[in-house]
């Protein structure tokens, strides 16, 4: 019985470690898609003000793909966050539920 708990804590602590890097990972994600949006606001201004041109065209459309991929990075962050706390939770536990 004594090993069986021991192997489980080891278990659980290798998953705990492997999972430790994310809410950093998803931190910087996050930064850095606030900061492309940011870049396709200034943009967007820049354009509105009537200062177009095709290459200011072309880097927005470059910003605009960024953000739609980090987007996707976060999104895929936070649902991997999501399974691993849903992991974490011991077994036939439920939050709010009379014991």
């Amino acid at each position: 019985m004594r090993d069986d708990l021991m192997g489980s804590w080891q278990q659980m602590s290798k998953i705990r470690d492997h999972f430790a890097h994310e809410p950093e990972e998803l931190r910087l994600k996050r930064l850095e898609l606030n900061q492309a949006e940011t870049r396709v606001h200034n943009f967007i201004e820049f354009i509105a003000s009537g200062r177009a041109t095709p290459a200011l065209a072309d880097a927005l459309a470059q910003a605009e793909e960024q953000v739609k991929s980090l987007t996707s990075d976060v999104t895929a962050l936070e649902a991997a966050k999501a399974i691993g706390s849903r992991r974490r939770r011991a077994p036939g536990s439920r939050i709010g539920s009379a014991s």
